[in-house]
């Protein structure tokens, strides 16, 4: 922001109006206001804050002290104030409040405070809230960044100069607008700290599979043991290269006893049928007893009706030699 005009009426020491030409002043980067004591110095700087953000520069002069005491009641307060800012002039214009006599009877009456902010467009803000909030957008800064930084007035700077490392850090950020750059250094943190928590998550993750590893090799089970007792994955390519060896290993042992198996599989398969062939002739033999005993109860029977059959005949012999007779 380069100032270009500054015109303070009944402000302040000044009863008047009073026009301050930076314009005259060069494309400096640094002004120095000298004068004695009382001379209106601090002044200046309380209009140009005053005019940008609605406050005095100092924290013990409020709005309703900024009227002078000099100045009629006739005369009005206002300060206007123009700057360029990225090349481009705005104008901002405020009027303070302040009370004055009434001009019929007696008491007093409470001027208010107005704002008015000319853009380079042409366009006019003309509520003082809106006006605030546009300059300090603008610029990048509240009064007290301001006036620590722009305006060097008495000794002020020494606030900044003093201030704690977080407090200056928001100062250039705001000035120099680098708020993207610590959003993406905090966005680059949280980052940082889900990796570690994804990095440390999966840690636990491979070590517990580590000590879950069941292994039948001396070495593997040394770095085993060093895994578990260090947390340190240096030698973990080792332990894979070798739980590879052992993976290998028991696969072809895996391989040689699905032969086996196999082999079993079909002794067992040749035993059954051989079982089911047994029990096939268990079954014959079993039937054929109990036919042969029901064969000897039948023998039984027929010996017994031939015996009956052989009296019953020699009866009927009798009986016809009986007969004949």
């Amino acid at each position: 922001m380069r100032p270009l005009k500054l015109s303070m009426q009944a402000f302040g020491p000044f009863p008047s109006k009073v026009e301050i030409d930076f314009s005259k002043l060069g494309k400096g980067n640094i002004y120095l206001i000298s004068g004695v004591t009382g001379s209106g110095k601090t002044t200046i700087f309380d209009a140009i804050c005053y005019a940008l953000f609605n406050t005095s520069s100092g924290t013990n002069r409020g709005s309703l002290t900024l009227r002078s005491h000099y100045a009629p009641d006739n005369i009005e307060s206002y300060v206007e104030f123009s700057f360029l800012f990225n090349e481009q002039e705005y104008k901002v214009v405020r009027y303070p409040s302040y009370e004055r006599k009434k001009s019929r009877g007696e008491g007093v009456i409470l001027e208010r405070s107005k704002a008015l902010l000319y853009l380079p467009d042409g366009k006019i803000i003309e509520k003082a809230n809106e006006v605030d909030s546009f300059i300090e957008e603008l610029l990048g800064l509240n009064v007290t960044q301001f006036s620590q930084i722009a305006l060097l007035a008495q000794g002020e700077f020494l606030k900044l100069l003093n201030a704690d490392t977080q407090t200056r850090a928001d100062v250039f950020r705001n000035i120099f607008k680098t708020s993207n750059y610590a959003e993406f250094q905090g966005s680059l943190k949280n980052k940082k700290s889900e990796y570690e928590k994804e990095y440390d998550n999966l840690s636990s993750l491979i070590l517990q599979n580590i000590k879950d590893v069941i292994v039948f090799n001396d070495e593997l089970a040394h770095l085993q043991d060093k895994f578990s007792q260090n947390d340190c994955f240096d030698s973990l390519d080792e332990f894979i290269s070798l739980l590879d060896k052992q993976n290998n290993s028991d696969n072809n042992e895996l391989s040689s006893c699905a032969k086996q198996v196999e082999a079993l599989d079909n002794e067992i398969k040749i035993a059954r049928e051989e079982y089911q062939k047994i029990n096939i002739k268990i079954n014959l033999l079993n039937q054929i007893e109990q036919t042969k005993k029901q064969i000897e109860v039948k023998k039984a029977d027929f010996n017994k009706a031939e015996v009956e059959f052989k009296t019953l005949k020699d009866k009927r012999s009798n009986l016809e030699k009986l007969a004949l007779e």
